[in-house]
């Protein structure tokens, strides 16, 4: 047997694995993200933005909250698929980790020096406080993780190809 069959035989079984472990951890992350996570792919797509918002920064400048109290973050994720033809909001709210780590060496595909690469799996999974975890590695070896109180998402579709220009993804 030749090692790429080798290789997308223990693909497959990790994924049933996965998917056996969704199927468990279903009533904790809710039917709609756990139906989304079951459906729809977002390996090799690619990450468009990353936007981190301060709540008590948005109060704060419309007067209605002062500097001293705790604040809450949340954090979106655009994400175009590899077919293009829809865009992944990933809403996270309550944040409470983000972690990038994106190595300057040791790369997983040297092609992607300087860039995250291509979404390469991703995983939900419950931490011991019942917060959620999404673990995301990417084909330079890059990997993100969001600890977050809820995730969402707003599915958009691309119309194939009438994503924006300025994106970079059309051709």
């Amino acid at each position: 047997m030749e090692q790429y069959q080798i290789n997308a035989k223990d693909w497959e079984e990790k994924r049933k694995e996965y998917f056996a472990y969704l199927d468990r951890i279903k009533t904790k992350i809710g039917e709609r993200l756990y139906n989304f996570f079951k459906s729809y792919s977002l390996h090799d797509g690619k990450l468009i933005s990353i936007k981190v918002k301060s709540k008590q920064g948005e109060e704060i400048l419309k007067g209605e909250k002062d500097f001293l109290k705790p604040d809450l973050l949340s954090l979106e994720l655009d994400v175009v698929n590899y077919e293009k033809t829809f865009i992944a909001e990933l809403r996270y709210e309550d944040v409470r980790i983000l972690k990038i780590e994106h190595p300057s060496k040791d790369l997983l595909f040297p092609c992607f020096e300087g860039d995250l690469g291509d979404w390469g799996y991703d995983e939900i999974d419950i931490g011991e406080d019942s917060y959620l975890i999404h673990e995301i590695l990417f084909s330079s070896g890059s990997t993100i993780t969001i600890k977050s109180n809820k995730i969402d998402f707003i599915k958009k579709s691309t119309n194939k190809c009438s994503c924006s220009e300025e994106i970079g993804l059309c051709k």
